[in-house]
């Protein structure tokens, strides 16, 4: 059994805040009502303001989304999971370096078997 302590301290961060948005202001936030189709959060992530943006916040990321400029959330869900340690051993543009140009294309890529 694997268990993700830095995502549940996350989710915890969340839980608390959403709790104390409720008690102190009266705002009560349904994260699962949350638009995913933001245009404009996703201007913001293509301009590269990523601090505090739970796994997109480090160097390599940030450039990364600054050259895919995302604008739907599974780009957003394939940039992580190959951006994470594994999948990409050249993690700094190495096999990204050829990402960017299909991100403007908007994602339609092959890859050799």
């Amino acid at each position: 059994m694997k268990f993700d302590f830095l995502g549940l301290r996350t989710l915890t961060a969340i839980d608390d805040t959403l709790k104390l948005l409720k008690e102190l202001r009266g705002i009560e936030i349904d994260p699962n009502a949350l638009e995913l189709t933001d245009p404009e959060t996703y201007e913001v992530l293509g301009r590269g303001d990523t601090v505090g943006v739970f796994q997109a916040e480090s160097a390599g990321f940030t450039k990364l989304v600054t050259n895919l400029k995302p604008d739907q959330f599974n780009h957003l869900v394939d940039m992580v999971a190959l951006y994470r340690p594994g999948p990409a051993p050249e993690r700094h543009g190495g096999r990204f370096r050829g990402a960017a140009p299909r991100g403007g294309g908007r994602w339609s890529s092959s890859f050799p078997r």
